[in-house]
């Protein structure tokens, strides 16, 4: 059922329960004021009757003069009046008629008729008997209640049909949402919907509205991210073909070149020996460069100390590095306990985070100190001060943080080929990486993580 359709009925049955309030209350009113109404007639009639009966008793034919009197009283509204002698002759006790059955008016009957006797010369000629009739009011309060609901139901006719076109009006901008948030969902990040409607529709509206555009600019994003993964990725293949090709490729051809020269010397009656062990020398120092040009590219795509070394060990080697080869800088270095329990690929993302803050910070950067911080802690503990962390997958986070106090990054400045190398490894691992000036200058790298451990 819709919420059109559910507003409709209940604003339906909220007039129906009106309108039948209104019917009900009018109907339980009139008892009391249908009987005090009657009984008040009674005695005014009473009191008109015995005031008119005295002359009546010295006029020529009292017994007529007491009929006509009667007659003229049979238009009274409340009452019935008629005679003792004519009541014997036709009952005309009134009971409640259909009516009051019909509106719930119960009339106590209980309540004896008013009778008035008639006398001549000591002598009974008749009674007068009164009866309160509230048949009258009864029809009357009947009446009212069916103009009450006629016009009432006119009137909510007319009421239900504003209020549904009001409520349709409203709630049109859902449809306009729905059908929205269906181009959402197939991909459509450019669509945008009017702010209109009441407020509450319109902060929807505006919301859905800022939804597309993030998602918009996240998928700009991804596919900048991507295809700059790709070039690197390329890039990095091409340096290290272009090293095995330059490297490798020479000292592959100086061996040849070395062992044929060998095999052909070693192969004379009498081969010369010196020639030889030079021809040995050179093969042995190709093979050094070899195995050198080797470690160069492992260590390029594996760091050696990372695995020999943990990552917390690996870490302290490298600040070490940088501790003597600028020993006017200080360095303070913060590695909590249990990093050991990451994955790998966390592993050596931690390892080049750090190894690429420390690098810009100590070539670029001009500081005098720096600091570096790593720990695994509570998702909740540092969703206050960076809300977006919440959105992260597990419920430890991992933060590391290199910060510096040099010259800070200018307006103009673009992220370089280390810190987009950065920012692709922290979103690959579905992190967040927020660069920004610190306070008191310099810069700060804070990273957060989903600790995925091993």
């Amino acid at each position: 059922m819709s919420i059109q359709l559910r507003l409709n009925l209940l604003i339906g049955f909220l007039l129906v329960l009106a309108l039948g309030g209104m019917v009900t209350a009018m109907v339980l009113d009139a008892q009391p004021r249908t009987k005090a109404e009657a009984e008040s007639i009674a005695q005014l009639t009473s009191k008109i009757i015995t005031t008119s009966l005295r002359p009546l008793a010295d006029s020529a034919d009292p017994p007529r003069a007491l009929a006509n009197l009667v007659d003229d009283l049979k238009s009274l509204r409340h009452v019935s009046v008629t005679l003792a002698t004519r009541q014997a002759q036709s009952q005309t006790r009134m009971v409640p008629n259909q009516d009051g059955f019909m509106f719930g008016i119960a009339i106590d009957q209980a309540a004896p008729p008013l009778k008035i006797p008639f006398e001549v010369s000591g002598r009974l000629l008749d009674t007068v008997i009164i009866t309160p009739n509230p048949q009258d009011e009864i029809s009357e309060v009947r009446e009212a209640a069916m103009q009450i609901i006629k016009y009432g139901l006119l009137a909510g006719l007319a009421l239900f049909a504003l209020t549904s076109l009001v409520i349709n009006r409203s709630l049109q901008p859902i449809e306009t949402l729905r059908r929205a948030m269906h181009q959402l969902e197939d991909g459509d990040y450019g669509v945008r919907v009017a702010e209109s409607g009441p407020p509450e529709i319109k902060r929807i509206c505006s919301g859905l509205n800022t939804l597309a555009s993030k998602l918009l600019w996240s998928r700009k994003e991804n596919q900048q991210l991507t295809t700059n993964m790709i070039h690197v990725q390329d890039s990095e293949r091409r340096e290290i073909a272009r090293e095995l090709h330059d490297e490798h490729g020479a000292c592959l051809f100086s061996l040849r070149t070395a062992g044929s020269v060998l095999e052909r010397e070693l192969e004379r009656p009498a081969p010369d020996l010196t020639k030889a062990r030079r021809l040995g020398r050179e093969i042995l120092s190709q093979l050094d460069s070899l195995q050198q040009t080797n470690r160069r590219v492992l260590q390029r795509l594996t760091p050696a100390g990372l695995q020999e070394l943990g990552l917390k060990g690996a870490i302290v080697a490298i600040a070490g590095i940088w501790r003597r080869e600028q020993p006017q800088t200080q360095l303070t270095l913060t590695i909590a306990d249990g990093m050991e329990i990451l994955d790998k690929t966390t592993e050596l993302t931690v390892y080049r985070i750090i190894q690429e803050g420390l690098t810009n910070a100590y070539r670029h950067a001009g500081a005098s100190q720096i600091s570096v911080h790593a720990s695994v802690v509570p998702k909740d503990a540092v969703a206050g001060v960076m809300p977006a962390v919440s959105a992260l997958s597990t419920t430890q986070v991992l933060n590391v943080s290199v910060q510096d106090d040099g010259r800070g990054r200018s307006p103009e400045y673009r992220d370089g080929f280390g810190l987009t190398s950065m920012r692709e490894r922290v979103s690959a691992l579905g992190g967040l990486m927020h660069v920004a000036e610190a306070h008191g200058g310099g810069t700060l790298i804070d990273v957060y993580l989903p600790a995925t451990l091993s």
